[in-house]
């Protein structure tokens, strides 16, 4: 058995490592675009809402102030969720980007090889 095969088998016992195949990550990322594009529908919309909302109170009172609120909560809320979607998606990009460059190390690097120790040199001032 090889260290990488020795640590890979520790580490699979300790966590479950999902088997992860192409359509699985597009599937993945295609949900999370799709997520993304809802959410700036709905802000979208929701922004409209806030804007009319803002009238309303302008224009007939304080009884219009609870919607408003309500809609900013929603807005808040939705953005919180879309920034979420972002970071997963540039984690996503960037976790595939480093293992792509590993992968290109690995398929370019030089085999190690075994240098025999070199002679202990003597010192100037010490005598032997």
């Amino acid at each position: 058995n090889s260290f990488c095969t020795l640590l890979v088998g520790r580490r699979r016992r300790r966590q479950h490592v999902p088997d992860m195949d192409d359509d699985r990550v597009r599937s993945i990322v295609q949900t999370l675009e799709d997520g993304c594009a809802q959410i700036e529908q709905e802000l979208q919309t929701i922004n409209a809402d806030l804007q009319h909302a803002a009238v309303c109170v302008r224009r007939y009172g304080d009884v219009y102030v609870a919607p408003l609120r309500y809609l900013t909560q929603l807005r808040d809320n939705k953005l919180l969720r879309y920034k979420e979607i972002i970071a997963q998606l540039e984690g996503l990009k960037t976790q595939l980007d480093c293992s792509n460059a590993l992968l290109a190390s690995l398929s370019t690097a030089q085999p190690l090889a075994l240098v025999p120790a070199a002679a202990p040199v003597a010192s100037p001032g010490s005598r032997r």
